[in-house]
């Protein structure tokens, strides 16, 4: 009998379950398979690393940038507490990703970023003991943190999220010059407040995403932050195409957005699109990474719920700063 069911092992499978039937325990374990995050596997990839458990944090898709990035520092959130070494990588089938290596790296992380430990995206693919990956791990962190969204963050969450960062998080050194110098030129030394509108796809009202903001909403928050703060330049960034026209016609010359990013008309999402520009996918990446720096050195911010504008803020946590004013146009999360 045992025989038989070792070779068949659908049904042995089933004359488990039927055996376990009235089992609590044995029922809670298997509904938690692949579910539970503190259950982990480990792959034995090959003989490099020996002592070390590595965790190749990752995106498994192509989202928005800051939707993956904000996955990714999760996966480093999850290392960080069980003492494992992390690697980072985005995949081929990344939104950002070229058919060919820029900056030296197939790994669209390390186009723009440092690595974030000391072992290679090789190595690690070669190492003794490497962690199996899985959508639950960074999750974890909205367990953690009490958050029913990713787009509803605590004040605690900001605060360690910002300190991992600052760890972990670096421009590389083609990426980090570059912008800090189009940072320079664009906010001149003066008094800026950030706008982040997000337009685009947003206008599809996903689930579990914010509620749009409307341009008028948007409009109307600047108009009453400005009449109450002495600032002399609006920076704004947005994948809209509409919206550096509709700031200009209020506040003319004060307004200032990078006029080489690509942006979308109606509700098509920027980040799946397709242009015969060089290195488009890479750019979209950058441009949105540059955006986001951007608003982090502003003075103050007005946005509405966004992983872009959510980013900055953590961007300027981790660098001991505050800004003079957050305004976030929350109009609540579709489905919470």
């Amino acid at each position: 009998m045992m025989d038989f069911l070792l070779n068949h092992p659908r049904i042995n499978y089933l004359q488990r379950c039927l055996r376990h039937l009235n089992d609590k325990d044995f029922i809670a374990e298997v509904l938690d398979i692949g579910k539970n995050p503190l259950k982990i596997e480990i792959e034995r990839l090959g003989d490099k690393n020996p002592g070390r458990l590595i965790y190749i944090a990752q995106t498994m898709g192509c989202d928005g940038f800051f939707a993956e990035l904000r996955f990714i520092l999760h996966e480093l959130y999850f290392c960080e507490c069980f003492g494992m070494t992390p690697v980072v990588m985005m995949p081929a089938a990344s939104c950002y990703c070229e058919k060919f290596p820029v900056n030296g790296t197939v790994n669209p992380f390390e186009y723009y970023f440092e690595p974030v430990s000391d072992v290679s995206l090789e190595d690690a693919r070669q190492s003794s003991a490497v962690v199996k990956h899985n959508y639950y791990q960074r999750m974890y962190v909205h367990r953690i943190y009490g958050m029913k969204s990713g787009y509803l963050p605590t004040e605690e969450y900001l605060a360690d999220m910002a300190k991992l960062v600052g760890r972990r998080l670096r421009l590389n050194a083609a990426t980090a010059p570059m912008i800090k110098a189009d940072i320079a030129a664009m906010l001149g030394g003066k008094k800026t407040l950030g706008v982040h509108v997000r337009g685009a796809d947003f206008k599809r009202h996903y689930l579990n995403h914010p509620n749009m903001v409307s341009m008028d909403e948007y409009l109307a928050r600047v108009e009453s932050t400005m009449n109450g703060h002495s600032f002399e330049r609006i920076f704004l960034a947005t994948d809209d195409i509409e919206a550096p026209g509709k700031f200009r016609s209020r506040w003319g010359d004060m307004v200032y957005f990078y006029d080489d990013v690509a942006r979308t008309n109606g509700d098509e999402t920027i980040m799946r699109s397709q242009n015969s520009r060089p290195l488009h996918h890479y750019r979209l990446g950058l441009e949105v990474i540059r955006d986001m720096y951007t608003l982090a050195a502003c003075d103050g911010l007005v946005a509405g719920l966004s992983n872009v504008s959510l980013f900055a803020d953590v961007i300027r946590r981790s660098r001991g700063e505050s800004f003079e004013i957050v305004d976030y146009i929350n109009k609540g999360v579709k489905g919470k």
